[in-house]
C-alpha cells in the first residue's frame, strides 16, 4: 500500500478538479469523503492532534559528538543510527517524521549542519544511483550507462560524467563527440581503438586502474575482454549527454544509400543489410575456442630432436587451418633434414636465417641449390 499527499498548482483561479468517476468495484470498498466538509476547517483548538503527536513520536539516541558545540563542526557517524536527529549542540531539533531516513544517514552534515554554516549554495553533489541507466541494444544484456550532467547538477557547468558497464565481450560502438573524454577503469578489461584526424589508427588494452583520454572529435571504440569492464568517463561540457554522441551506425543509417555508394566507390547493394537503429552499446558475440584465429606458436615448447628443434602446428591443435599445417623447424650446422616427400600435399619453405642446401629429387633429374636467409623453396606433391 501506499500513501501520498498530491498537490497542484492551478493556472487560474476558476480550475477545479473534476470529481471523481468511480467504478463499482473501487465503490464497493470504499467509504468517506474525498472532498472536504467545512467541518474540518481550522482553527483547531483541541490538543488531542498535539498529544497524539508526541505519543507516536519514534524514540532517539544521539552519536558521538552531537552534543558538542555547533561551530566545532565535528564528525556526526549516523551510518548505524535508527533515528537520526536533526541536533548538533544547541542547534536544530528531533525529528519526529522519519520520512528520509536512509539520506539522512548519509549526509549528517546535511542534517545537523555545522554551526559555521550560513545561507546556501547550489547543489554540488549527486549519487549516480539516482541517475537513469540506459540499457544496451539488441538484447542479451550487453551493459548500461547512467550519467550526471547539468540536468542533474545544475552547478556542473565545465564537465560531466558517465558510469559505463560493459557485458563480457560486449562492445561501445565506434562513436565521437565535441566534448574531451577522460576515462579510469573500474573494474575488468578492455581493448580501445582510435583513429584520428590523420587517419592513424591505434588499439591497446586496458585494465583496471588505468586511464585513457580521448580528444574531442577523434572517433573511439571500447570492447570488453571476456571478464567484461566498467568505467568511469569525464567529459570536458557539463551539458554533455551519453544520448548525443555521434555513431557511426547512424552516420550510415541518415545518410542515401546512393550517397554512402559513392563514397565508398561500390554498389548500393552493398548497403541493404546496415544496421537500422543505432547500436551503442551491443553484444558482438565471442568466437568459441575452436574457431579460434590465432596460434601463439611462440609460446609453443620445442621438441628436441638429434640435429635442432621442431614446432608442428596442424588442425588437430590449430581447428580454424583446415587442411593446412606447419612447422619451424631449426637444423644445426651440418644436420640435415631426413630425406622425405609428400603424396598428398605441397610444402612451401621461407628461410628466417642462416644458408641451407636444398635437394629435390624426381625419377628424372636431381636439383641442388643453396638458400639464403630470406628466401623461399617450393616443393610440389609427388603423386
Amino acid at each position: 500500500m501506499v500513501t501520498l499527499i498530491l498537490f497542484v498548482l492551478a493556472i487560474s483561479q476558476a480550475w477545479a478538479a473534476p470529481a471523481p468517476q468511480q467504478s463499482s468495484a473501487v465503490s464497493s470498498y470504499s467509504s468517506g469523503d474525498a472532498y472536504p466538509t467545512p467541518s474540518v476547517l481550522g482553527p483547531e483548538t483541541s490538543n488531542a492532534a498535539t498529544s497524539l503527536a508526541a505519543s507516536s513520536a519514534p524514540t532517539h539516541t544521539l552519536v558521538p559528538n552531537q552534543q558538542a558545540p555547533a561551530k566545532e563542526g565535528l564528525f556526526l557517524d549516523f551510518s548505524e543510527t535508527e533515528y537520526p536527529q536533526a541536533i548538533r549542540g544547541e542547534n536544530g531539533g528531533f525529528n519526529f517524521s522519519d520520512f528520509s531516513r536512509d539520506y539522512d544517514r548519509l549526509n549528517s552534515d546535511l542534517f545537523a549542519r555545522p554551526g559555521t554554516d550560513a545561507g546556501s549554495v547550489p547543489n554540488s553533489k549527486w549519487p549516480m544511483g539516482l541517475s537513469s541507466a540506459r540499457s544496451g541494444s539488441g538484447g542479451g544484456n550487453p551493459g548500461w550507462a547512467r550519467q550526471q550532467n547539468t540536468n542533474e547538477m545544475p552547478i556542473a557547468q565545465a564537465m560531466a560524467g558517465v558510469d559505463m558497464r560493459l557485458a563480457p565481450n560486449a562492445h561501445r560502438e565506434l562513436h565521437w563527440h565535441s566534448a574531451n573524454e577522460w576515462a579510469y577503469v573500474f573494474n575488468g578489461s578492455a581493448r580501445i581503438a582510435v583513429v584520428n584526424e590523420e587517419g592513424q589508427t591505434y588499439v591497446d588494452d586496458v585494465e583496471a586502474g588505468d586511464l585513457w583520454f580521448f580528444p574531442a572529435g577523434v572517433p573511439h571504440s571500447i570492447q570488453a575482454s571476456p571478464a567484461g569492464v566498467e568505467f568511469l568517463l569525464v567529459f570536458s561540457q557539463g551539458d554533455f549527454s551519453e544520448d548525443a554522441t555521434d555513431l557511426v551506425s547512424e552516420l550510415f543509417l541518415r545518410n542515401p544509400k546512393e550517397v554512402l555508394a559513392k563514397n565508398f566507390q561500390t554498389d548500393i547493394s552493398d548497403f541493404d543489410d546496415i544496421p537500422q537503429g543505432e547500436l551503442y552499446i551491443f553484444n558482438a558475440g565471442m568466437v568459441p575456442e575452436n574457431r579460434s584465429y590465432t596460434y601463439h606458436l611462440s609460446r609453443q615448447e620445442a621438441m628436441q630432436v638429434p640435429g635442432g628443434s621442431v614446432k608442428v602446428v596442424d588442425p588437430t591443435v590449430f581447428p580454424m587451418a583446415r587442411n593446412f599445417s606447419a612447422a619451424l623447424i631449426t637444423i644445426e650446422p651440418g644436420a640435415m633434414r631426413e630425406i622425405h616427400w609428400h603424396l598428398s600435399s605441397d610444402e612451401w619453405n621461407f628461410f628466417l636465417s642462416g644458408r641451407a642446401r636444398l635437394t629435390s629429387f624426381s625419377a628424372r633429374r636431381e636439383w641442388d641449390i643453396r638458400l639464403p636467409g630470406g628466401g623461399c623453396r617450393v616443393y610440389p606433391r609427388r603423386e
